[in-house]
This record gives structure tokens, sequence and C-alpha cells, in this order.
């Protein structure tokens, strides 16, 4: 299929997500995290409802699939792990290509496993502990308000 009609198609499943995440009757049917990451442009790892072979949006995604799974699976070893301690968000900064280089996808992919209720509150202190995470990923942990989502 042409690559611009996936676009084309992928912009009204996600215009379409975001208005009725807008829309008071309609929000609480729809699951916040999952809007977040069509919001984000971002593969929605946790909720993907295809195949990882056959998902035609896969080029379409501004946040790739592989960076996705690569993060979330990166951060699960290391939270699974309670040998070694949690890491902060500049350390997965440093990991993931140093400073600022995905600074804004690293925000949205956290984001995104807190509110798909992934990890632990431990986790996430540790993640963004004072003077270990940019300003901007603060409160990437807390409830999403839908001032957040727009057009």
């Amino acid at each position: 299929m042409d690559n611009n009609l996936l676009k084309a198609i992928y912009e009204t499943k996600r215009q379409q997500l975001i208005l009725g995440f807008n829309t008071p009757v309609v929000r609480d049917s729809l699951n916040e995290a999952y809007v977040y990451a069509y919001y984000q442009r971002m593969f929605p790892y946790f909720h993907n409802e295809f195949d990882d072979d056959i998902d035609p949006f896969a080029d379409v995604y501004n946040i790739t699939p592989s960076l996705v799974r690569e993060v979330i699976e990166y951060a699960d070893n290391v939270w699974m792990d309670k040998t070694t301690p949690n890491l902060s968000f500049y350390d997965y900064e440093s990991h993931f290509g140093g400073h600022h280089t995905q600074r804004h996808e690293l925000i949205a992919i956290f984001r995104y496993a807190s509110l798909s209720g992934r990890f632990d509150k431990v986790f996430f202190n540790d993640l963004l502990k004072n003077g270990d995470a940019p300003c901007e990923a603060n409160g990437l942990n807390e409830p999403l308000e839908s001032s957040e989502i727009g057009l």
C-alpha cells in the first residue's frame, strides 16, 4: 500500500482518538496510554493490535517500533535485575545516544510505560531523581490530563 495513503489512514485514526479522548462521554471508553501513543505518533508497544511483522503503520510512526521495543526491554531488564540499582533518566539518555540525542523520544516512551501501568514507583523515583533528569521529564509518571492531548 502507498506510504502516503498509510499516513493518511494513520492520521485519521489519530485524530479520531484525540477527539474522542477530549469528549467526556467517549473518554472513559478509551485507554489513555493507547491514545497517548497515537498522540505522540509512537508505536503502541503494550497495545499493538497487529503482529509485529505486519503492522501496517510500522513505517509511519515517528517513534519507531524498534526504538520503543529496545528502550522498554532494556528498562525492563534493568528493573528486573534486583542486584543493580535502577538507572536515572540521564543514564538512559547516555545509553541511547548521548546528551539530548533522543530526549523527547525517551520521555514519550517512559510516559507511555507509566500510563500503561508498567514498572513501579521506585523505578520512576529513580528515573526522575532530582538532578538526574531534565525538567521536561518531570511529571511523566503523573495521570494524563486532557489538556495534554490536542490537535
